[in-house]
Order: structure tokens, then C-alpha cells, then sequence
């Protein structure tokens, strides 16, 4: 489970046209509720990942959606942690564990 708030210092920060940095950290600040996964089809995507972390870290979707490869591969696994067992990968969690 994350803890919050997460903050995460981002690998490549994300930087504007003439280079100045527009984005360095995210920090999650909020859990996940089912507002967040109302637009969810099925077993989340990777895209339903990262909208879910602008949702979670109150950025705009814009701004993710230029996160460099390696930090929303990072990041989308923190999001997952917060998907319930099962949901994250449309398998049911080992009898053990229900």
C-alpha cells in the first residue's frame, strides 16, 4: 500500500518549449475512489493508469501525457498499488489471500 502524500522526483523532468522546466515532482496526494475508475473498461489500461494518476496528483492530463517513458512506467506501478487485488490484473487473487 502507498503511503500519502507520495512524492515522486521525477527521473526527466518535464520541460517547455525554451527548456525551462515545467514539471520535476509529482505528488500524490489523495487515495483512489471510484470516481477515479468510473471511466475504466474492463482491466485498466495503461492510458486508464495515467489518468488516474493526473486525477490522483491534481495535474493536468497534458502534463503526464509528456512524462518521460521511464517515470510513467514507474509511476503507473504506483497507481496500480492502489487497484484493488484482482483489478489490476483481471485475475482473482490466490485463494489465500481472499
Amino acid at each position: 500500500m502507498v503511503e500519502l502524500p507520495f512524492e515522486y522526483t521525477l527521473t526527466h523532468p518535464v520541460k517547455a518549449k525554451d527548456g525551462s522546466v515545467l514539471l520535476d515532482k509529482i505528488t500524490i496526494t489523495r487515495p483512489m475512489r471510484a470516481k477515479d475508475l468510473r471511466h475504466i473498461q474492463g482491466s485498466p489500461t495503461f492510458g486508464d493508469l495515467l489518468t488516474a494518476l493526473a486525477s490522483l496528483a491534481g495535474e493536468p492530463p497534458r502534463i503526464v501525457d509528456e512524462l518521460h517513458i521511464e517515470d510513467a512506467v514507474h509511476l503507473a506501478g504506483v497507481i496500480a498499488d492502489f487497484f484493488p487485488a484482482g483489478l489490476a490484473t483481471g485475475k482473482q487473487p490466490p485463494e489465500s489471500l481472499q
